[in-house]
């Protein structure tokens, strides 16, 4: 994910990794006949937001996960209440100075009751994309494909602390960081403040639970990832059929 200003030298950043999934390849989706019936192809968004300490997937250390799922149209296949929204039990948390300084709720929340062990986090994790792929004739055949910013990141920190969800995506990956690239480098737009809750809830296709944390938080930057790929969709389409810039 994009690091933060003011971030240690050693690279710890706490900045959350963002990752969203869209499903729609032709090897997974329904047959033709499954589509005539009624079952279209299938356009997954699995939005998983994770909360790490670097960006080196290889040393990272998962402090916080979110994810929920949206249709090819960025709209809810599930109420906001089967979000997934843990944070990682580490006792003792090793984490850097900066880190302790800048999350120290977060350090805390670590720490007690309510945080869960990464197996229940992998558990959580496949049972949303079963609930998101349940609707389709053959579900097991249904692979989410991983869509965020920076995603290649977010995708490395999955295959060694969850490898069980990795085996159920698809190996395609999105990257929401090249819509703003294309956006900003050919077309010269202003760029999305995913920062700004009220751009998140103006942009969101559905109603946004950003919650009182805003930075640092798995599940605020879930749902801005959503935000922010709406906003360079639409523009970019607009600016296809216009050719205005």
């Amino acid at each position: 994910a994009d690091p933060p200003t003011g971030r240690p030298a050693d690279g710890s950043t706490g900045r959350p990794a963002r990752l969203s999934g869209w499903t729609s390849p032709p090897t997974d989706s329904p047959t033709l006949r499954e589509q005539r019936a009624g079952h279209p192809a299938p356009r997954i968004t699995r939005c998983f937001g994770a909360q790490s300490l670097e960006l080196n997937a290889d040393r990272a250390v998962l402090l916080q996960v979110s994810a929920l799922a949206t249709d090819g149209r960025l709209r809810r296949l599930h109420p906001e209440q089967d979000d997934v929204k843990l944070v990682v039990r580490h006792r003792p948390l090793k984490v850097s100075a900066w880190v302790r300084d800048n999350l120290p709720e977060l350090c805390a929340r670590c720490q007690s009751r309510e945080a869960v062990s990464p197996k229940v986090v992998e558990r959580r994790l496949l049972e949303l994309i079963g609930k998101a792929t349940a609707r389709y004739a053959h579900p097991e055949q249904i692979r989410p494909v991983l869509a965020g910013n920076s995603i290649h990141a977010d995708a490395a920190l999955l295959r060694r602390i969850c490898p069980g969800v990795t085996a159920r995506l698809h190996y395609r990956q999105m990257d929401v960081t090249a819509f703003k690239l294309v956006w900003r480098n050919w077309f010269k737009g202003p760029m999305f403040d995913k920062e700004n809750p009220e751009a998140v809830r103006a942009h969101l296709p559905f109603r946004a639970v950003l919650g009182d944390r805003h930075q640092h938080d798995a599940h605020y930057d879930a749902q801005a990832s959503i935000a922010e790929l709406n906003f360079y969709l639409k523009r970019l389409k607009r600016n296809r059929v216009t050719g205005a810039r």
